[in-house]
């Protein structure tokens, strides 16, 4: 049955259920998309810890550049202790479905998908240096085109306990249910998803994480030597020993091609498999197994990035030691990431202009550059709006940057106040023709006094934005009312509101403490009948993460994350 959610969502049938959470397919009733509703357990969501770390993660995941093998996060609702996530929908399923359709992929296939999701990962990785945490095929969806895109961020790791058991399989031996995930813990998940999707089964069947710290699994029967050489070094037990998921993504991308006409693995043989050790390398002279492995290897050896104002050259200064493959063949392992890095870089003597670009790209000239989130809806989220020293400014050694963030967003309608003259909260209000679902309204006539109400906003709001004016259904249309706001004592709004008329509201709040509405009707020659005044859809615009719920522990607030 269709339910409405906030203010412009409608909710349809349910395509999804696990530990922590239901999948709902919808509507955006805005522009008609037909989008995905993930809402957190509603068990877990009484936990704050749980609650907030949830919200904190997605709103992070939604501040990032978009990126092809990253599902994007629409939009983040709360109301009361229900959690919601709104994403984009891939009806193309997950691959889950895809193992359970066909037990395993293609060499080829493996590859493909595999450089998807690692590019993805190094994407969370790099923009927002945080783990994805639940690497595993049913939280790699497909769009359309079949982009495989990574989704289902940060949450299974704070609510560990609710679904441990379907993790255990891709868990790295280092995890702690306490310990939030890291790149190194997504990189050894990725190589037990590929390696599940090479054989069809896991690498490390029934044993818990912590028994692999000593453990080597088992190569696939007939796998291609050099993927089995790279999911090995992916499945190490030393986090330090495993490739970064950028590697990981330039390797398969590499692999992909000679790949296509390698056949399928099969599982490893029942009987106890040799463990996986390195042997020494093999004396001069002795030829590559395969040509086309030494070939990859040497490629992978010498790859040198530029980067704006430096560059990084990589060099690999040993030859890479031998592996054994499937077959007892001895071949050359791919280079390792604990290559000599040489880094060359030469600072301007002034400020470059970081205005209007991201935080990754500033951070490309000055990987130490501070930054600081500011709430700023104009531009795109991550986008840089501020920057100190300016551009142009000699160089002192340390650049400072605000970075654009979609509001939190609170809801004065829903917020405790010292005193209260408020007809009605949360109420339906049209103004000239609008319609605003989170009003407040007041009673109001020529002949009364001044109303007023004030709000603790504890520092945390950012910006007030609201729609002032008089309800269209007022019987009165000669009404007028002289509106103020003070923010710590000082005015910020003085304004005449009438019949017919929106008076838009847009105010910083940054390091406000109080915030007073006070109103009154203009005095007229006869006391008309009061009408509504109203506050249309007045709303504080809040930082990710920050929260204005511990004002009144009694007080039912609905926040939104646009």
């Amino acid at each position: 049955m269709a339910r409405a959610l906030g203010t412009h969502y409608r909710i349809d049938d349910e395509i999804g259920r696990g530990a922590v959470g239901t999948v709902y397919r919808g509507i955006d009733t805005d522009t008609g998309a037909e989008v995905a509703f993930r809402e957190l357990d509603r068990q877990l969501a009484q936990d704050t810890h749980i609650r907030m770390g949830f919200m904190d993660d997605h709103d992070r995941i939604r501040s990032m550049s978009p990126h092809p093998n990253v599902a994007r996060t629409l939009d983040l609702l709360y109301e009361g202790k229900r959690v919601t996530v709104v994403m984009e929908h891939l009806a193309a399923g997950d691959l889950r479905q895809q193992l359970a359709n066909h037990e395993v992929l293609l060499p080829s296939q493996v590859a493909e998908i595999g450089a998807g999701v690692a590019r993805g990962l190094a994407a969370l990785h790099e923009q927002l240096a945080m783990g994805h945490g639940n690497v595993r095929p049913e939280n790699v969806l497909f769009a359309a085109d079949s982009t495989p895109k990574l989704t289902d961020f940060g949450t299974t790791w704070r609510a560990a306990a609710a679904d441990f058991g379907r993790r255990t399989g891709y868990l790295p031996p280092e995890f702690e249910p306490a310990a939030p995930p890291t790149p190194a813990g997504d990189v050894f998940a990725l190589g037990a998803v590929l390696y599940e999707l090479s054989c069809g089964a896991l690498p490390f069947r029934g044993a818990r994480p912590q028994e692999r710290r000593a453990a080597r699994p088992p190569a696939p029967q007939g796998i291609d030597a050099d993927l089995w050489n790279l999911l090995s070094r992916m499945l190490s037990p030393d986090p330090a020993a495993r490739p970064s998921a950028g590697d990981v993504a330039d390797l398969l991308t590499l692999l992909e091609p000679a790949l296509r006409s390698a056949p399928f693995a099969r599982p490893p043989a029942p009987e106890p498999a040799a463990q996986f050790v390195p042997v020494p390398p093999p004396p001069s002279g002795v030829p590559m197994a395969k040509r086309r492995r030494r070939t990859v290897a040497l490629a992978v050896a010498a790859v040198v990035v530029v980067v704006t104002g430096g560059f990084l050259v990589f060099r690999q200064d040993e030859e890479p030691a031998a592996l054994p493959g499937p077959d007892g063949e001895t071949t050359r392992a791919l280079a390792t990431t604990s290559a000599t890095t040489t880094t060359t870089s030469s600072l301007p003597s002034v400020v470059p202009d970081f205005m209007g670009k991201t935080l990754a790209e500033a951070q490309k000239v000055f990987p130490a550059v501070q930054s600081e989130p500011v709430v700023d809806e104009s531009v795109p989220a991550g986008t840089i709006v501020g920057q100190d020293p300016k551009a142009g400014e000699p160089f002192t050694g340390a650049v400072k940057v605000s970075v654009a963030q979609k509001g939190a967003i609170t809801y004065l309608a829903a917020m405790p106040a010292s005193t209260s003259y408020w007809s009605e909260k949360d109420t339906v209000a049209h103004i000239a023709g609008n319609e605003y679902l989170h009003s407040l309204s007041s009673s109001t006539s020529a002949c009364q006094e001044t109303w007023s109400v004030e709000y603790n906003l504890s520092k945390k709001a950012r910006k007030l934005e609201a729609v002032a004016g008089i309800d269209d259904n007022s019987t009165d249309s000669s009404l007028q009312v002289h509106l103020e706001m003070f923010a710590d004592g000082a005015k910020i709004v003085d304004e005449r509101v009438g019949f017919g008329k929106e008076v838009k509201i847009s105010r910083d709040l940054a390091g406000v403490l109080r915030l007073k509405i006070a109103w009154r009707g203009i005095p007229a020659k006869k006391c008309p009948t009061p009408n509504e005044f109203v506050l249309g859809d007045a709303k504080l615009l809040l930082l990710p993460g920050d929260s204005l719920l511990s004002t009144s522990p009694a007080a039912t607030t609905t926040t939104t994350f646009r």
